[in-house]
């Protein structure tokens, strides 16, 4: 009924045929930029179970009160608080790097993000000219 993280996937430069780029918005923007997150947390440490995964990227989330309810985690990925957590969880416990990466690692600034919001918060999607 709910996905577990939140991710940009509006206004998307994705790669096309012929090594071009489009922009482009929906889910299937989302999924990758969320598996893109899992794979470098892996190389940072390749030793992380699957549930150990699982935890890095919903507890280092950037939250917000508009996706209570609507997001199991209730924040938006936040690549560098997740990339932080996985490498120092080779030298901690998996909670204490989590904690500690949330203290170092600062909320995404809406105002330096490309990704626009309408005055709730909610990304709003732009026109993309592949369907």
């Amino acid at each position: 009924k709910m996905v577990e993280v939140a991710a940009p996937g509006v206004g998307i430069e994705s790669s096309i045929p012929g090594d071009l780029y489009l922009t482009v918005s929906g889910t299937s923007q989302a999924s990758p930029f969320v598996a893109n997150i899992a794979g470098r947390a892996v190389d940072e440490n390749p030793s992380l179970s699957n549930s150990d995964l699982k935890m890095i990227l919903m507890a280092t989330v950037d939250l917000k009160d508009y996706l209570k309810g609507k997001v199991t985690s209730g924040g938006i990925v936040n690549v560098s608080r997740a990339l932080m957590a996985a490498k120092l969880s080779k030298s901690m416990q998996l909670f204490e790097a989590i904690s500690t990466s949330r203290l170092q690692v600062n909320d995404i600034d809406p105002t330096q993000s490309k990704f626009q919001s309408d005055e709730e918060g909610y990304v709003i999607p732009l026109p993309s000219l592949f369907y």
